[in-house]
């Protein structure tokens, strides 16, 4: 109250309905000078004002501190100028660190967010729709928003699907059909051997077979999916258990092992404090930036035979780029390839799956090196050629899929087994009354 009576308000979702009435009536009304409010005031509401000051240019979003988003900055300095009163609004935007200009292009001159719906069909609602005589509850899900956004897909979904064609088709032309027998088998060959490979990364990463391994100074080499690491130097690794929390029905807790690695980083990744690191591109001009990173157990690609010299302290930015030195001359030692431990003569592994396992994958790579027509330059292209069509062929089928579930009303089915639901605990009777 004696903010209030200095014309200072304050305004946010903790505050009681009725005080929060009382200060945006205030607010229109002009007997506020300074109003210090959270975003959903500017969204939510319709009150302009003079001029808008952002305090910090980043929010919390429940988890994490991010950057305001484009629809957000629009939506809150969109209040800043008044109609009739003002020829402009003036917008203050405090910034207490860096900001790089493609965060802040994004910011003030990006899109506002898409409305998309969130429209549902609950049980209370379909009872009181079957309960008025004359209104179809199907009728009314065809006139919903909802419905009316997913139509409007529709047509360039269409658009997309026959341009997919027209590049399958045009990729069809550049392989003759021998090449195309030939990349096929050459694909089949190769996806076969990728799952063997697979198959044996999960049995070496197992903490049976591993763990004793993994000593400081080790080189390892970490894929995580598509994404490639290369190699980096161990740190340390430790175990971690998480148990069940006191709610949950009782079971074994889970037991995984983080590996501290000693990587080389993006030196972008490290501007903003909380952005995840990402790999150093070698081929790029750009310094890589040495950072430990934490990696599952079972992310690990390769575990070399080979260990360096690792400095105890490496807080300090010269150790770990001694480190950097040290890989880097590793790599120049070895140009066929860094030295991996032998799973059966190193690690000791004499399960017969696995042996079977590693004898398939060498008569796979038989196949590939006896056929002729792999090695063929003039198939290397046919070979890119026909992983396009592939990868065309499987976007096509979930346009397909798409396609066929936008010719029907949505939520349709789900409507069709809350209506079962219902007659099965006698609230409606099978004449849907």
């Amino acid at each position: 109250l004696p903010l209030l009576q200095r014309g200072v308000g304050i305004h946010h979702s903790g505050l009681l309905p009725i005080l929060k009435e009382v200060i945006e009536i205030l607010f229109q009304e002009g007997l506020i000078k300074c109003l210090f409010a959270t975003e959903t005031f500017s969204i939510g509401l319709n009150m302009p004002a003079k001029c808008v000051v952002f305090t910090s240019s980043r929010k919390f979003d429940g988890k994490d501190f991010r950057w305001v988003s484009g629809g957000e900055y629009i939506q809150m300095s969109g209040r800043a100028g008044r109609r009739g009163l003002d020829d402009r609004g003036i917008v203050i935007l405090m910034i207490d660190e860096k900001m790089e200009p493609s965060v802040a292009q994004t910011m003030l001159k990006g899109q506002s967010d898409v409305l998309v719906s969130a429209f549902h069909v609950g049980y209370n609602m379909l009872l009181n729709l079957m309960r008025v005589e004359g209104i179809d509850p199907t009728y009314m899900l065809r006139q919903s928003f909802r419905q009316f956004q997913h139509d409007r897909l529709l047509p360039a979904m269409k658009v997309k699907q026959q341009q997919l064609k027209e590049e399958r088709s045009a990729l069809l032309l550049t392989m003759t059909p021998t090449q195309q027998r030939t990349a096929s088998e050459y694909h089949h060959i190769r996806t076969e051997i990728d799952k063997k490979r697979e198959d044996i990364r999960g049995v070496i990463n197992q903490p049976l077979h591993i763990l004793s391994y993994l000593q400081p100074g080790r080189l390892v080499r970490v894929r995580d999916g598509k994404t490639k690491w290369g190699w980096g130097v161990i740190v340390n690794f430790q175990k971690r258990v998480q148990k069940a929390r006191d709610d949950e029905p009782k079971i074994a807790p889970t037991i995984d092992y983080i590996v501290d690695v000693l990587f080389r980083c993006d030196p972008s990744s490290n501007e903003d404090s909380n952005s995840l690191p990402i790999p150093w591109d070698p081929t790029s001009d750009t310094k890589p930036e040495m950072n430990v990173v934490p990696v599952l157990l079972h992310l690990l690609d390769g575990v070399s035979s080979v260990r360096v010299f690792l400095p105890k302290d490496l807080r300090a930015a010269d150790k770990r780029n001694s480190v950097h030195m040290t890989l880097q001359e590793t790599i120049k030692r070895f140009p066929d390839g860094i030295p991996l431990l032998d799973p059966v003569e190193d690690l000791k592994i004499e399960d017969p799956t696995f042996s079977k396992i590693v004898r398939q994958i060498e008569g796979l790579e038989d196949r590939m090196k006896k056929n002729e027509a792999f090695s063929d330059p003039e198939n290397v292209a046919a070979f890119e050629s026909f992983e396009k069509k592939l990868t065309i062929e499987k976007e096509l089928k979930k346009l397909k899929n798409r396609l066929r579930v936008g010719d029907k009303v949505i939520l349709k089915d789900d409507l069709k087994a809350m209506k079962r639901i219902l007659r099965r605990l006698n609230f409606i009777s099978k004449d849907n009354i």
